[in-house]
């Protein structure tokens, strides 16, 4: 059952962000603000992969451990930006100022991933 849930999160995190991906690179160009340029891709990788590791974790300790799930999420949000931190700000530029596009081509993917790992952790717990 539990591997069912897995796979519909799997697809459904890859079709989301696929959509998200494609509206977003569209506007980007749409607007002239450039694609590689913005790391969009970097970022949407990035997300991609660390909600699906984090994702795992949080089926293990569903599993072991279920009243510290919430720590274990916030502790993973916490790791999330950390590694943004260290891999994808250094990218951003040599100035380190931070535009609008910019910042949504890191937000957008991460606020996807986010929604989406709550959304399916929640239906874990209640069993649906």
């Amino acid at each position: 059952m539990t591997r069912t849930k897995v796979l519909r999160f799997v697809l459904l995190l890859t079709l989301v962000l696929a959509l998200a991906f494609v509206v977003q690179a569209w506007s980007y160009h749409y607007l002239h603000y450039g694609f590689y340029g913005k790391g969009i891709l970097l970022n949407y990788c990035f997300n991609y992969t660390i909600a699906l590791l984090f994702f795992g974790v949080l089926l293990i300790y569903k599993d072991r451990k279920p009243e510290r799930l919430g720590y274990v999420f916030l502790i993973a949000s916490l790791l999330k930006f950390l590694l943004f931190f260290l891999i994808i700000y250094p990218s951003l530029g040599d100035n380190h100022s931070v535009r609008s596009p910019q910042f949504f081509s890191f937000f957008i993917p991460y606020l996807v991933c986010v929604i989406l790992e709550i959304t399916s952790i929640i239906r874990l717990l209640n069993g649906k």
